[in-house]
């Protein structure tokens, strides 16, 4: 198992023992067999696997990076100012160059111009010493190790620490910290800005973070599931000892702060989404609805489920099933699809009987192929799952523009069917080992 491997499966006791200080409990979901570009990507390179080494194609299906680098494809990064990161060595330019070479026992993609990697603590041998590096590598801040996030407008999110650690895992081992802790804010030197005195935080969007109070309560996360707040710590009734939804008698109260830590929005919903195109999603007596930037509610609480605006539309759930809106509330494709993801390059993905296809901003089938996997369009180009080794780059028509081979990995079967691969027409077709 890698490293990058591990926070996906943050129920099994072996991802406990190193992750426990990070994950929620029972956070358990589908691990992607793809190798995804995110939305908003400023990058048109895209990652492929050919003989156990990865290499880059540009939207055009052309190879820029020769198949060189020896890694997992699920253990690289997205560029993100033109920097990527290849499992735990370190971190490559566009042209497939080592600008930062280096072995780290965990690293993260960068953003907003900084990268956070972990490190062997020397004076604890059970320790990790938490790293945060510019683009050329150099060390800019040491912060608490598994309890950073990514940062965002200059600040970046912590988690102080929690109450006592309950488990142990063998002779020698530590006991591992298994409780939340309050969060607030560092900035790039890793000084604390906002003192760690939220339930749960979110990052800075347009100048507003959302932010979560503390209390005998329970957290409503941004998915609409419950957990825990800090100080009501573990109840006796939710998975791996979390919190049961009658263990605590009110959800905790949700708002947005600034940059000082101060509420602006002040916090009076259930639940909250980070702002997207100007607006959040928020949650009243158990429905969601839209504010703007001003805490105006402008769509209202209505919806069972939502997803973030993105190129002006927002997935909603109503009579449990999926559909769009825009930013006056109108609703622009019916809800009449199992599952769905935001738009990206003007298309979406949605689910019938479980397989994904793709729609355009009417809600009409774009590409009709319902595929094992699918991801996002980006630059293009989005990758899709044809059986269990298979992975093609498509076009806006559904014409293949690359395609490649990769190593099974066993530990995928439980997670996807493999029955069906389309049909297609191939071109730049990777050959099979």
């Amino acid at each position: 198992m890698t490293r990058a491997q591990l926070p996906g499966i943050a129920c099994l006791s072996g991802a406990l023992l190193l992750l426990a200080l990070t994950v929620k409990p029972c956070s358990m979901s589908a691990v992607r067999k793809l190798w995804s570009k995110r939305p908003g990507s400023e990058s048109g390179l895209f990652a492929f696997e050919k003989d156990g080494k990865i290499g880059f194609i540009d939207s055009a299906g052309k190879v820029v990076i020769r198949p060189t680098i020896v890694a997992q494809i699920e253990d690289i990064g997205d560029f993100s100012g033109g920097l990527a990161r290849v499992d735990h060595q370190g971190y490559i330019d566009e042209t497939g160059r080592w600008v930062i070479q280096q072995d780290y026992w965990w690293e993260y993609d960068f953003s907003d111009g900084l990268a956070r990697v972990e490190v062997d603590d020397p004076n604890n041998k059970y320790g990790k010493i938490g790293l945060v590096l510019d683009r050329t590598g150099k060390v800019v801040a040491q912060v608490p190790a598994f309890r950073t996030f990514d940062f965002s407008e200059g600040l970046a999110a912590y988690e102080a620490e929690g109450k006592p650690g309950v488990r142990e895992f063998g002779p020698g081992v530590p006991v591992m910290r298994d409780y939340h802790g309050l969060k607030g804010f560092i900035d790039a030197t890793g000084k604390v800005v906002i003192k760690a005195t939220f339930a749960d935080v979110g990052p800075f969007v347009e100048g507003l973070a959302r932010a979560v109070l503390d209390g005998y309560c329970h957290v409503t996360w941004p998915n609409g599931a419950w957990g825990s707040s800090p100080t009501t710590g573990y109840g006796p009734g939710g998975c791996a000892g979390d919190l049961a939804p009658g263990d605590a008698v009110s959800p905790c109260k949700a708002g947005f702060i600034n940059s000082r830590g101060e509420f602006v929005i002040e916090p009076r919903f259930e639940a909250a989404q980070d702002f997207q195109e100007h607006l959040a999603a928020v949650m009243v007596d158990g429905l969601w609805g839209f504010i703007d930037t001003s805490g105006t509610l402008v769509i209202p609480t209505q919806f069972e489920q939502v997803q973030g605006f993105r190129e002006g539309l927002a997935a909603v759930k109503m009579g449990g099933k999926w559909g769009f809106i825009d930013k006056s509330g109108k609703t622009v494709i019916l809800p009449r699809f199992e599952q769905v993801e935001s738009f990206s390059d003007s298309l979406a993905i949605a689910y019938r009987r479980g397989r994904p296809f793709y729609i355009d901003r009417t809600g009409r089938t774009k590409i009709a192929v319902r595929f094992q996997e699918a991801t996002p369009f980006v630059h293009g180009l989005a990758a899709v799952l044809l059986s269990e080794t298979h992975v093609a780059y498509i076009d806006h028509s559904g014409k293949i523009v690359f395609d490649y081979f990769r190593r099974p990995r066993e530990r995928w079967q439980a997670f996807v069917p493999t029955d069906i691969e389309p049909e297609f027409v191939t071109a730049n077709r990777v050959a099979p080992r």
